[in-house]
């Protein structure tokens, strides 16, 4: 799948997850530009964003929880090599 069809896919599933297209809009530029920040594919990192918020998480808390998890992989990897 080419990125620009990740993204439209992301932003479609997005829009019918919440209900309204300009606060999924939102929510899919800031996975976007966390994605640009690290080595994950986009299509993983909104399926995980969009997986957060179908569990309940409040979005203002994805990107946040996201970035922690990526904080602490050189860590895991520390510990799994150990």
């Amino acid at each position: 799948m080419g990125r620009l069809s990740a993204i439209e896919n992301a932003g479609v599933s997005l829009e019918v997850m919440m209900g309204d297209a300009q606060r999924a809009q939102g929510f899919l530029d800031d996975v976007l530009a966390f994605a640009r920040t690290t080595p994950f594919a986009f299509p993983d990192l909104a399926e995980t964003s969009r997986n957060l918020v179908a569990f309940g998480m409040d979005e203002a808390n994805v990107i946040p929880t996201m970035q922690q998890s990526v904080m602490q992989l050189p860590q895991v990897v520390k510990v799994r090599k150990g």
